[in-house]
């Protein structure tokens, strides 16, 4: 499929469906261009995480925030496991973390979380984790 029978199937669209067409489609433009810019983001981040290894290992895991027993119980078990110095790395590292699902089951807890924990923007670290920069378990 050429560029110019594309061009003409989009413009068939917009023309059938009219308004809400064009409201979907431009949605789904400004989503892209926001990917676009974490993607941008996440290779200098990507870059500098892995120059800097050699003295500091960052580790990167997802919080899952879904449902309320697993953000409780999981991200408590790894603060346990933190304390007891299991699964410690033996270089100095600092571990990311960011909540992996809108909305956040609690919100409260969230903010408990945050309190202990490195939580960093979904959007900016979940491409780093798609860059397969490293991950927690």
């Amino acid at each position: 499929m050429g560029i110019s029978t594309f061009i003409k199937r989009k413009i068939t669209q917009i023309r059938q469906g009219g308004g809400l067409v064009i409201l979907r489609k431009m949605k789904l433009v400004l989503q892209l261009l926001k990917d676009l810019v974490s993607c941008i983001l996440a290779i200098p981040a990507m870059m500098i995480i892995r120059l800097i290894r050699p003295w500091l290992l960052v580790r990167i895991g997802g919080l899952i925030s879904s449902r309320i027993g697993h953000f409780a119980a999981n991200t408590e078990l790894y603060l346990c496991e933190r304390d007891a110095g299991i699964n410690k790395p033996m270089q100095r590292h600092i571990d990311i973390f960011y909540m992996g699902h809108k909305p956040t089951c609690n919100l409260q807890l969230a903010t408990m979380w945050k309190r202990v924990l490195h939580i960093w923007p979904s959007w900016f670290l979940a491409e780093l984790i798609l860059s397969k920069v490293g991950s927690i378990g």
